[in-house]
């Protein structure tokens, strides 16, 4: 991203002698000659050792050694004072229709939902969704001018009445769907992958944007099985409907919500078919499946060969035991195998806080000082994401299951990673966790495996570890990405 915040590609100098106070460092710059000023980045403030200081006339940089940079434009007798403040949160304008309460005779779409709740309240635990009854006819994150008019000019204010025949309940949520006439449906914009309905409960582990594919989906099965008066199930849909006649009066209202309302914590509605549609063996099925990906085992050479041997201290019987399903599931898939070796390190069970479980950790420090092999850096996030433009609107992230156990390791560094449990020895046949070279091995594998993968136009990959994002300007192109990376990560012997 350029400094105009236009993506700009920018030369990097050689490493360049640079002296600021009475630090002197290496470091390459970045060339811009458009750019008026010398620019002081976030690595080299950082390296520097940079503290920044607001003040009446100003921004002041000022160094450990006593020298202060000042910022401000004083040459030209201006003065400024700068204040710390929180990011104001980006609203979203919601058109919708607003339900008014219901008349004493009752009749409307809360009264059909209040008369079966007991009974629906049996199927799911379900939560009041976030908002009042209303009718959802746009969802607007891009300030769509000609919408807004229009709206505040033909119908904003205004009375509709609103008809339903059907109360859809799923496992997600229960949502009514809504008949909106012609001129009524003119005005509803919220894609193909969602229809008119009115929330009414919702599972809490969901949102209510997600209700809206619910009903779609729904009405579309033709498999309906009567089950009860009034009730059917679609075994596709995995949805019960319920035969309603409600009709409600809605105020037609413009409003604003934070951008972090809802809409943007949910998937896409195509999302689980994707995912539904990629290999199996992708997925991981519990803490200790672990895949095994199709590279050159890792090799690393120590500055001696002398074997290391610490004694595993003791521990209580709870926590002997609290490791002993991680144990045998990493046993049964080849991860850990049994060794007789003149090396031992100790493991250590952590208890996870108020869970009563434990979790094994492998003190490798021994080890990690003993290393001739250089670490292999890992990218640094912040740089990483700066990858990323304002076109980007759609994300994916993706997080590895059991990365590191996923690399094999070379037979003639095993048995550096012995270590002794309930009397036994036993050690790693792939990357173990704790070492001080596997986030940067992880990383250079993984990173060479994607290289290659072919990226629909303006998406952007973004690596750390073993943690991905994904970015796009559209969903569909987001989508495509995203299940190009999960097949290369499935082909290649990942798990996620």
């Amino acid at each position: 991203m350029g400094f105009s915040g236009v993506p700009t590609t920018l030369p990097y100098t050689k490493p360049l002698t640079t002296q600021l106070g009475n630090q002197t460092v290496l470091h390459p710059f970045v060339y811009s000659p458009d750019v008026p000023s010398n620019l002081l980045g976030r690595d080299l403030l950082t390296r520097l050792g940079a503290t920044i200081l607001c003040s009446p006339v100003g921004l002041t940089v000022s160094l450990p050694d006593g020298t202060q940079l000042p910022c401000d434009n004083v040459g030209a007798g201006h003065s400024s004072q700068y204040l710390i403040q929180p990011v104001v949160e980006k609203a979203a304008d919601i058109y919708w229709g607003l339900l008014h309460s219901e008349p004493q005779e009752k009749g409307g779409i809360l009264s059909a939902y209040l008369e079966w709740k007991p009974w629906i309240s049996q199927l799911h635990p379900y939560v009041a969704p976030p908002d009042p009854p209303h009718v959802t006819l746009f969802y607007d994150r891009q300030n769509t001018e000609w919408y807004e008019e229009q709206f505040s000019n033909d119908i904003e204010g205004t009375e509709w009445s609103i008809d339903t025949e059907s109360i859809y309940v799923a496992p997600i949520g229960v949502a009514a769907g809504v008949t909106l006439l012609p001129a009524q449906q003119q005005w509803y914009m919220m894609g193909d992958e969602a229809a008119p309905h009115v929330s009414l409960a919702l599972h809490p582990d969901h949102q209510a944007k997600e209700l809206g594919s619910i009903v779609k989906t729904a009405e579309q099965q033709t498999d309906w099985q009567l089950i009860a008066p009034q009730v059917m199930y679609s075994p596709t849909a995995q949805t019960y409907k319920i035969r309603v006649s409600c009709t409600d009066q809605a105020l037609v209202e413009h409003v604003q919500i934070s951008r972090h309302h809802g809409r943007e914590k949910t998937d896409h509605p195509d999302a689980a078919n994707l995912l539904n549609s990629l290999p199996d063996t992708l997925w991981s099925a519990g803490p200790t499946d672990v895949g095994l990906v199709d590279c050159p085992p890792i090799s690393f050479a120590l500055v001696s060969p002398q074997p290391i041997w610490l004694p595993q201290y003791p521990h209580k019987h709870d926590a002997e035991v609290g490791i002993a399903d991680t144990i045998n599931g990493l046993l049964e898939k080849g991860v850990l195998i049994e060794s007789q070796s003149s090396w031992n390190t100790p493991i250590l069970p952590i208890e996870k806080k108020g869970t009563g479980k434990y979790r094994m950790v492998h003190d490798l420090r021994a080890i990690n000082a003993a290393l001739q092999t250089k670490t292999t850096p890992v990218p640094n996030p912040y740089v990483a994401l700066t990858n990323l433009d304002p076109r980007h609107q759609w994300f994916t992230c993706i997080d590895l299951a059991n990365a590191f156990f996923c690399l094999p390791l070379a037979e003639h560094c095993r048995d550096v990673f012995s270590f002794t449990y309930q009397g036994a020895q036993l050690t790693y046949s792939r990357l173990p966790q704790g070492f001080a070279l596997s986030p940067g091995l992880f990383n250079q594998v993984l990173k060479d495996i994607l290289a290659d993968c072919d990226l629909p136009p303006d998406t952007t990959l973004v690596q750390y570890v073993d943690d991905l994002l994904l970015a796009a300007p559209t969903a569909s192109l987001c989508l495509q990405a995203t299940e190009q990376v999960l097949l290369r990560l499935a082909e290649k012997g990942f798990k996620a």
